[in-house]
């Protein structure tokens, strides 16, 4: 039987090894649960924001049979003000944020 992988991309929701020291990090507990027949590859990195994607999947090393994804708080967070509007709707915010 080939080795199935399991791919961690984005931030820190994924690559969350220095907010979880001394217990095991997610990717600890995925390559214990998934047992031998898995790999996991963790490319997420702490911090990581959306545009940082293109370099993550660039660092994929063949085609993974499962990839997980976690991105976008790091994106928001240089928003704070703008989310925490009360009188905008939710369309008006994301104009904004395209903009």
């Amino acid at each position: 039987m080939s080795e199935q992988t399991l791919v961690l991309l984005g931030d820190s929701i994924l690559d969350n090894r220095p907010y979880t020291a001394p217990e095991p990090d997610t990717a600890a507990h995925l390559h214990r649960l998934l047992g031998r027949a898995w790999s996991v590859q963790r490319l997420a990195q702490d911090g990581a924001v959306m545009a940082d994607m293109r370099f993550q999947l660039g660092q994929l090393q063949g085609r993974p049979t499962v990839a997980v994804l976690s991105i976008g708080g790091n994106d928001a967070a240089e928003h704070v003000g703008l989310l925490g509007r009360r009188a905008a709707t939710s369309s008006e915010v994301l104009q904004e944020l395209l903009e």
